[in-house]
């Protein structure tokens, strides 16, 4: 994590790896709260436009994953479906 001057020194990123080929797609910046979670939502949205079967997401706990506008967003992407990690998986 890179440290900067100010209230909030983390750098932070939100990404998929693509479990067949290794690719990574990723959104990175001083925030992600609700809006770049949704962002990123579209962005895999649009790099896998021929995925016909679905595109399963990982998701650990942060309470950003289920807040309503992240929810609303995600329904905006019906080939998303949000897979939960079960509480303290490593």
């Amino acid at each position: 994590m890179a440290q900067r001057a100010g209230n909030n020194p983390h750098w932070r990123t939100i990404g998929a790896l693509t479990a067949l080929t290794g690719h990574v797609n990723y959104l990175a910046g001083y925030l992600v709260g609700r809006q770049q979670v949704s962002q990123f939502y579209s962005r895999l949205d649009r790099a896998y436009p021929k995925q016909r079967e679905g595109i399963y997401v990982s998701q650990d706990n942060w309470n950003i994953h289920t807040h309503p506008d992240v929810l609303t967003a995600l329904e905006s992407y019906s080939r998303i479906t949000p897979v939960w990690l079960p509480t303290y998986a490593p």
